[in-house]
């Protein structure tokens, strides 16, 4: 059997694993019934500076306050992670949950979206990205991956770990962040200033525009489709990057020339004559209608639901569908079920619509087969009840981890639908694999993820000065 994932850390109930990095990971916790999510750095193989970076990241998170920035809570420099084999010495910061998707996620398998919610989202970024450099910090690593989804589908920038503080008056010289990202006196090795964050949303507004096409590949010279912005040639570019061109006329029709104006300003080759936030914000293309409220929740739910659609169709990935899309819209809600009259069957962000109009019978026996035949999980692991709809299924994978998931069924408004339960007390990452291996064999018979509307709050002060009061206790007391 292999060690069990604690269920506590200092008092906050861990839950779904969100990600992972190069040095820890981030789970879900909540503490008094709001859940955060809390980053554990794991200081295992720390050789000098490592602490340091960490203390600065989180000097830099506690200065900032926006609705489209990720808060930091509090945190912790000296804790430690319980495990069956002895306490991990660690770092445990807890923040502001955003439960949705990145825009990498979403991109990558659409078209591009709305113009609307692109200029929605590009004024949420320039907000966000202007109260940092009003601070006197710079992001530095402004990408689709850095930039997540809440439950009410508006943007939060996240990951301020190569953020610099410079009060503004001082240039930068490290060369870092993604090559794509990069602004051209990065990528020579020039001292540079806020002007990097913008030419990065500039590459952010393009992809928004066209659903994922890169407008190049590095903003050097020598690359065929920057050589054009920094020689000031547009017609050359559009004539290089005729798939572009096409979905930005059908996203923004007559209004084509002012996107792509305000593009080339954000991304010009000379810092002097790159566009300002202001400059973005006052531009005539940022003076139209933005899409906000229900409005964005619904039309991004779709295309959520299209992007989960297409990567379960892609052959590439194995029509496994990403965790993040799973868990889009978990939160609490109130649901009526028809027959059986068990809340318990919906699992926020695991169930799905049976597709087709199949029977669920004939689904949970392609399921058993599939577990017997592919998986060798012995009769006894598999527990199936034809009456109520329920699995039960075990399986030991190679290493002896144990996962366990529950599987059921339940009609709702006509629709039937099904729906995973993880066990608790098996680990995480089996249990995730367990559940994608059977969603990747049966994905032609799942229709999409069930989203239900989420109204997620905001962190009251009384919340977030709950969890410091805490954390202070905890350190205070010797506690992890």
């Amino acid at each position: 059997m292999a060690a069990e994932e604690p269920k506590e850390v200092m008092g906050f109930k861990l839950g779904q694993f969100l990600g992972s990095g190069g040095f820890g990971f981030v789970k879900e916790a909540s503490l008094n019934g709001k859940d955060f999510a809390m980053k554990v750095l794991i200081k295992d193989g720390w050789t000098g500076n490592e602490e340091e970076m960490v203390r600065s990241e989180i000097e830099i998170m506690e200065k900032l306050d926006h609705p489209n920035l990720i808060k930091v809570i509090s945190f912790l420099m000296n804790a430690s992670y319980p495990r069956e084999s002895g306490a991990e010495d660690c770092v445990i910061i807890v923040m502001e949950l955003a439960r949705g998707v990145s825009l990498f996620d979403i991109l990558y398998f659409t078209d591009g979206f709305p113009e609307e919610i692109t200029r929605t989202y590009l004024t949420q970024l320039v907000g966000a990205i202007g109260h940092m450099h009003k601070q006197g910090i710079a992001h530095r690593d402004i990408k689709p991956q850095n930039t997540l989804l809440d439950n009410n589908f508006n943007l939060k920038v996240c990951d301020f770990g190569l953020s610099k503080e410079t009060g503004g008056a001082s240039l930068m010289n490290t060369r870092l962040g993604t090559l794509a990202f990069q602004a051209p006196e990065i990528l020579m090795s020039r001292p540079y200033d806020f002007g990097v964050d913008i030419f990065a949303l500039g590459v952010m507004f393009f992809l928004m525009l066209t659903g994922g096409i890169p407008p190049f590949k590095s903003a050097a010279t020598t690359d065929k489709w920057f050589k054009c912005i920094a020689g000031k040639v547009q017609e050359k570019f559009w004539k290089k990057q005729k798939k572009a061109a096409k979905k930005i006329k059908e996203t923004c029709g007559e209004k084509m020339g002012l996107a792509a104006e305000l593009f080339f300003w954000m991304c010009a080759y000379q810092p002097t004559e790159r566009a300002t936030l202001q400059d973005c914000s006052t531009h005539e293309w940022f003076n139209h209608e933005k899409m906000e409220g229900e409005k964005l929740k619904t039309v991004m739910k779709a295309i959520v639901n299209d992007a989960m659609a297409r990567k379960r169709e892609d052959p590439e990935l194995g029509c496994q569908v990403s965790k993040a899309m799973r868990g889009m819209t978990r939160g609490t809600l109130d649901l009526t079920k028809v027959a059986p009259e068990d809340p318990s069957r919906y699992i926020f962000g695991f169930t799905y619509a049976i597709a087709n109009n199949e029977h669920p019978y004939i689904l949970f026996k392609s399921i058993e087969d599939y577990l017997k035949e592919k998986q060798e999980v012995a009769d006894e692991d598999i527990e199936f009840d034809e009456d109520k709809f329920t699995m039960n299924v075990q399986i030991e994978f190679v290493d002896q981890t144990v996962a366990k998931v529950l599987i059921c069924a339940y009609r709702e408004d006509g629709v039937d639908y099904l729906s995973f339960e993880k066990d608790k007390k098996a680990g995480v990452l089996a249990v995730n694999m367990l559940i994608e291996k059977i969603i990747t064999r049966h994905c032609q018979q799942l229709g999409d993820m069930k989203l239900d509307d989420v109204k997620e709050q905001p962190l009251s002060e009384s919340q977030i000065n709950d969890v410091r009061e805490h954390m202070k206790k905890m350190m205070e007391g010797g506690e992890n």
